[in-house]
Order: structure tokens, then sequence, then C-alpha cells
């Protein structure tokens, strides 16, 4: 079917309508929403979760308040790199001259770890175990126990392993490697 132009105008006419009633129903609607909430009184939610806290500690009030708020209010924010790098500047400010560059390359050194705790955790926990555990001893107590530690899990099975293997060549027989043939 052909169209005429006079059918064509007038579809578009009728658009240009529509999209205009559209826009106006929108605007009257934003306008009696924001009414209707001035209207309605805004009702403030108390902190309804329980704190736990230890026998032997005390908390303010307001730490309690604060921390019933949940997780969202209980964690400060983290520093992004330009503001860690501001309070290292900061602080090599108020060192003696000598030490400032030590504090500063120190520094610079956990912006970099820090950069790396949020790319990728696991990255991070292998290398603040190395750096932290790099030059401490293996502790052979548990604080505030006089007992000595137990094996941990890995060098049970690393023991386990050992005694299966060596059972396991004692019973292979004369052609074992510990037996062989006289010859």
């Amino acid at each position: 079917m052909h169209r005429t132009y006079e059918s064509y105008a007038a579809e578009i006419h009728f658009r240009k309508h529509l999209r205009l009633a559209d826009q106006m129903i929108e605007f009257h609607w934003k306008l009696q929403l924001r009414l209707l909430r001035d209207l309605v009184d805004k009702v403030r939610v108390s902190a309804t979760s329980n704190v736990h806290v230890a026998e032997g500690i005390c908390l303010p009030d307001f730490v309690l308040e604060v921390l019933g708020l949940g997780p969202k209010f209980a964690v400060q924010p983290q520093k992004n790199k330009p503001e860690l790098v501001s309070i290292v500047r900061q602080v090599s400010k108020r060192v003696p001259e000598d030490q400032a560059t030590r504090i500063i390359n120190e520094a610079a050194a956990w912006v970099q770890l820090i950069g790396a705790m949020r790319r990728c955790r696991r990255d991070v926990a292998e290398s603040a175990r190395a750096s932290i555990f790099l030059h401490a001893p293996t502790p052979t107590t548990r604080p505030g126990c006089s007992r000595p530690l137990q094996n941990t899990g890995v060098e049970d099975a690393k023991n386990k392993r050992t005694e299966q293997t060596k059972r396991k060549r004692g019973k292979e027989g004369p052609h074992s490697e510990s037996g062989g043939r006289a010859g």
C-alpha cells in the first residue's frame, strides 16, 4: 500500500502529541510524588542488632551505638593511594631529616603492599606472611599456655607418607632397594 504525504505528516504530528502528553504526565507525577513524600513522616530506624561484648570489656555507649548500626558504619572506609601518600608526606615532615628518606621508602613499600592487597587477596596473604614472619621464630607454645604445640596437620601428613613409603619398601621383598640379589 502506498502512503500519501498527508497520512505520513498526520502520523508524525500524532507521535509529537503523544510524546508531549507523556512528558506532561511524567512532570505532573514527579510534582505529586514530591508533595506526597513531604506529607509522610520520616521514620528513623533504631539499631536493632545486639553487640556482643566479651567478659571484662566495657565499651562506651556511643561505641555500642555505632557498632549496632552494622558493618557499614562500624568499619572505617579504606583510604586510597593518594591519601596514603599524603599521610606519609605529613609524617616525614615531622621526623628528623636523616630519618625522613628511610620512613618515606618504608611507607612507599607499604602503600604498594596495600595496593596489592586490594588487587588480589591471595598474593597479599603470601607476601604478608613472608614479610611478617621472615625473621620471627617459630612458636613452641601457645600464648598463655605452657604446653608445647602439637604437630600441625601438614607435618602429620608428611610423617604418615614417609612411614607408608618405608612400609611399602619393606614389603617389596628381596628385589627391593634395601635387599638385592647377590651377584
